[in-house]
């Protein structure tokens, strides 16, 4: 196992749909929310506050004793720590790709079996003593036995004394936020985002408990601009605060801006709060959508997608359950175009407490 920065080995992926049987909705919680290194999204994650925040609601956890406290899983290896040192370089700064209210990711290589280097991101969470323990075990024990397409997968961990790391399958063709948002990347097409935000949906969708009963924490964490505002006032965590996160994401994806950006006027740093007014007038709505995407969708389109962001990002008691997100992205018309030659990516966004759920793209 050696260290690398560059490119490695991709992991190769099953596009089936199908949920693994070996997914027990009992174990854990979600996984952290880590973002990027700029003030908005996180890295190696996709929606990842959405889906595994779904599954604290059930969970009593057990007192910290180590291993035993985690739940076997075909999937997962035991890291030790220096094997990940290893894999990346000792955690230097030229390995680092991201950092969240939960930890630092760095991209490393490990081992995949005779000959074969695997890509991964290693989370390494900062978070000490029994609650960040609490939130790490419960990332491991869902998403361990998590396996869906459209998910990045967890693939191990590290649990030696007060260190606590993750490994993640690392896709190396970049983060949404790298291709809706950095200059020179390509642009993403409206049937892309689509397909993007489909696959997302329909993979939180069949996750975690179908009620709305909430996990309470008493450390409130999460990509800034994200989290719902009931879960930032209350500590009340629950599928709805899921919903609330995945609209933000809608936005991002309509109006080609980020979720916080303080480049722009006072009054239009944060992307909620300038949208909404848009959103509920049907005849300012097109004001948010991104203008490298003219001539792309029907009006239609863009009117059903407009509405169901502001559902999403609306009063708690009305908004939408995933399932009938999926729904209702499912019936919006998406116009044929000549597939699109942007290469494929992780999505990496979240609100959750301590999950950071991973988006694939299409393609990988």
């Amino acid at each position: 196992m050696g260290n690398c920065f560059g490119s490695c080995s991709k992991i190769n992926d099953n596009e089936d749909d199908n949920v693994d049987s070996s997914v027990n909705s009992k174990p854990f919680s979600r996984a952290d929310s880590d973002t990027g290194r700029s003030s908005n999204l996180s890295y190696p994650w996709s929606l990842k506050p959405l889906i595994a925040r779904k599954c604290e609601a059930n969970i009593t956890l057990p007192a910290p004793r180590g291993e035993g406290d985690i739940m076997h899983s075909q999937y997962l290896k035991s890291f030790t720590l220096d094997e990940l040192k290893n894999a990346t370089g000792n955690f230097c700064p030229e390995s680092l790709i991201g950092e969240g209210g939960f930890g630092f990711v760095h991209k490393g290589c490990v081992n995949g079996g005779p000959g074969i280097e695997l890509s991964v991101a290693v989370k390494k969470l900062k978070t000490g003593g029994l609650q960040g323990h609490k939130e790490w075990l419960r990332e491991v024990n869902y998403l361990g036995r998590l396996h869906h397409p459209n998910l990045v997968k967890l693939i191990g961990y590290s649990l030696e004394n007060e260190h606590r790391l993750l490994v993640y399958e690392h896709m190396p063709n970049g983060s949404l936020e790298n291709h809706l948002f950095e200059r020179g990347s390509n642009v993403l097409s409206w049937s892309l985002r689509m397909k993007v935000a489909i696959g997302a949906a329909r993979g939180l969708s069949k996750e975690g408990p179908k009620d709305n009963r909430s996990h309470v924490t008493t450390e409130v964490m999460g990509t800034e601009g994200y989290a719902a505002p009931e879960y930032l006032a209350t500590g009340h965590l629950t599928t709805k605060c899921d919903v609330y996160s995945f609209g933000v994401v809608l936005l991002e994806i309509l109006s080609g801006r980020r979720v916080i950006d303080k480049s722009k006027a006072r009054e239009e740093e944060s992307l909620v709060e300038w949208a909404t007014p848009y959103l509920r007038d049907k005849r300012k709505v097109f004001r948010i959508m991104d203008t490298k995407l003219v001539g792309q969708y029907p009006k239609k389109a863009a009117f059903m997608m407009s509405f169901l962001a502001l559902q999403c990002i609306g009063e708690v008691k009305v908004r939408p359950s995933m399932i009938e997100v999926l729904s209702l992205l499912e019936k919006v018309p998406i116009p044929r175009h000549r597939k699109s030659r942007s290469k494929g990516f992780a999505y990496t966004n979240s609100a959750s407490m301590s999950s950071k759920r991973f988006l694939r793209h299409p393609k990988d």
